[in-house]
């Protein structure tokens, strides 16, 4: 069962100090909140024993601020915003999808200068997934972690990589890739900072009928073979330390 969340309080019945959840205590391992609190309010999850299993925020008003580290197996944003809000890491141990086709910025998680670990090794399905009106945006050098990215075919579809480091350590295995931009309109930004790709095993990656721009690119695992699937373009440096790096068949780097 779901837990839906519309409002915010402190627990006196009396006055509110802005929490939509504020737990401290034990949990089980099945709660799933939905939170859709239409204003800015701040969410403390960090339970003493157990973790909340399934997050997802849905609310174009809300801003859900978290105030401490926080864990869960899966992670949704349909509407509104999660803002880690410089007080602690992100771990979704699952899969995290941001937007659901609608308007540009409809669905935004914020990491600014926090860690953040999203699927690592994850090999069923994308780690992030950032859909049309989805906006994954971080700030700062922080140290993220992803098992893989897929960007839609959209121009509101936005993912805005760390200038620290990513290390991408999973694929998605049906369709065989690593970072999936899946068309011209699909928005993946690297300006700065390093891609890591250490998985261990074959997987692709691909700008679909385009060209993938990536900064600093590191192959790093000694059973890794990953190939271009589109063209690709280095800002920064190709390092292969170990496994195999391939430019496919007629792609440019």
């Amino acid at each position: 069962y779901t837990l839906t969340l519309d409002g915010e309080a402190d627990g006196t019945g009396v006055t509110t100090d802005g929490y939509a959840v504020n737990i401290d205590g034990i949990i089980g391992t099945d709660l799933n909140l939905t939170i859709t609190t239409a204003a800015t309010t701040t969410i403390d999850l960090n339970a003493s024993s157990g973790t909340v299993r399934n997050l997802t925020i849905n609310h174009a008003s809300c801003v859900a601020q978290l105030d401490t580290s926080f864990q869960c197996l899966n992670l949704t944003i349909t509407s509104g915003e999660l803002d880690l809000d410089g007080a602690g890491n992100l771990i979704v141990s699952g899969l995290t999808v941001v937007g659901s086709g609608g308007a540009e910025d409809a669905a935004t998680l914020n990491g600014t200068d926090m860690a953040v670990t999203l699927g690592s090794g994850v090999t069923t399905d994308y780690g992030l997934s950032v859909l049309q009106g989805g906006t994954f945006t971080c700030s700062g050098s922080p140290t993220h972690i992803m098992g893989s990215i897929s960007v839609a075919n959209n121009a509101h579809a936005k993912c805005t990589l760390t200038a620290g480091s990513t290390t991408i350590n999973g694929e998605h295995t049906g369709d065989n890739r690593c970072i999936n931009v899946k068309g011209t309109d699909g928005v993946l930004t690297h300006n700065s900072g390093t891609i890591a790709i250490t998985r261990a095993g074959s997987a692709g990656m691909q700008k679909l009928s385009g060209t993938l721009p990536l900064n600093n690119l590191t192959i790093n695992h000694g059973s890794a073979n990953i190939s271009q699937k589109s063209h690709l373009t280095l800002a920064g440096t190709l390092t292969v330390t170990a496994g195999t790096f391939t430019t496919g068949s007629n792609y440019a780097l």
